[in-house]
Formats: structure tokens, C-alpha cells, sequence
């Protein structure tokens, strides 16, 4: 049963996730060097712990701090363990963080609860092929595919990336 913030609308969470994803590949692999590591966040309070953790999550990892991102990631999972949505972001931030076993186990819980999340499919696949396994990774980056749209920025990116990888 998926469990996904009921008070974030079903047209503005794509969005979010998709400008999260857009962060990551643009500054991500980066460290928390020469961040402020007293740096903080402004979310307005919803009334909902996991919903407004999330929200500091994302607000970090845009910033780049790493250490923040996965500390409110992991708040918002202590309300709501269940979102396959915060374990995929946690997962993206140790793969900024370079905790690559870390990233491959918090991808595969977010597709445990989520089969739909594309994703889940492009970190878990990334993370894999860090880690050496290429044909992991390229299966990964098919699945992606195979649920986003064709021809995408990113659709593109998994492809190049899976030729390439198969071309090995």
C-alpha cells in the first residue's frame, strides 16, 4: 500500500520531484565542503512532521547539504516510513555522499513500496554502476524507460548510458 502525502496534490508532486532530480544531476556528486553547515531551511509548518520534514529534505539537497537532506529525510520517515517518494530522495543524497550500498538499499525499498517510481529505477541504476555491476545497472535504466516518457531529457540519458554500458 503506497502512502504518499495526502495534503501534496497529485500535479504538484511530479513537479517537485522532478526539480529535485533536475538539482541533483546539476550539483549532484558534490560534498558538503565549504557548505555552511549552520545553514537552515524556512518550511512553512503544515501541521504534518513527515510532509514538513520532506519539504527540508528537498530544501537542503538543493542547497547541497547532504547531512541535512538525509537528517530531515530521515525524520520524515520516522512519521511516515511508508513513502516510497523519501526513501528514493535518501537514497539520491548517499549517492551524493558517495554511500553507495546505502544508495542501492534505500532505491530498492522505494520500488519495494512503489513498482511505478522512475526514479527509484535512475538512482538505483546510477548507484550500481558505481558499484561495478553494469548489468544492474543498465537493467535499471531500461525500467526506466520503459515508464517515463519517451525521448525525455532523462529517457535519452538512460539510453546513451545503457548503450554504453552494453558496449563494455
Amino acid at each position: 500500500m503506497r502512502k504518499i502525502f495526502s495534503s501534496i496534490t497529485s500535479r504538484r508532486l511530479p513537479v517537485l520531484f522532478v526539480a529535485l532530480f533536475a538539482a541533483f544531476v546539476l550539483y549532484g556528486c558534490g560534498s558538503d565542503e565549504g557548505k555552511d553547515a549552520g545553514d537552515d531551511v524556512k518550511v512553512e509548518d503544515s501541521g504534518d512532521p513527515a510532509k514538513d520534514s520532506f519539504k527540508r529534505g528537498v530544501q537542503h539537497s538543493l542547497k547541497g547539504n547532504h547531512d541535512k537532506a538525509i537528517e530531515a529525510y530521515n525524520e520524515s520517515l520516522k512519521h511516515n516510513p511508508h513513502s516510497a517518494v523519501v526513501h528514493s530522495n535518501l537514497g539520491f543524497e548517499f549517492y551524493d555522499k558517495e554511500l553507495f550500498d546505502k544508495s542501492v538499499e534505500s532505491q530498492e525499498k522505494a520500488l519495494d513500496m512503489d513498482p511505478e517510481l522512475a526514479n527509484a529505477y535512475y538512482g538505483l541504476a546510477m548507484a550500481l554502476e558505481k558499484k561495478g555491476d553494469n548489468d544492474g545497472a543498465a537493467e535499471n535504466y531500461r525500467e526506466f524507460m520503459k515508464i517515463s516518457k519517451p525521448h525525455s531529457l532523462w529517457w535519452n540519458n538512460a539510453k546513451a548510458t545503457v548503450e554504453r554500458l552494453e558496449s563494455k
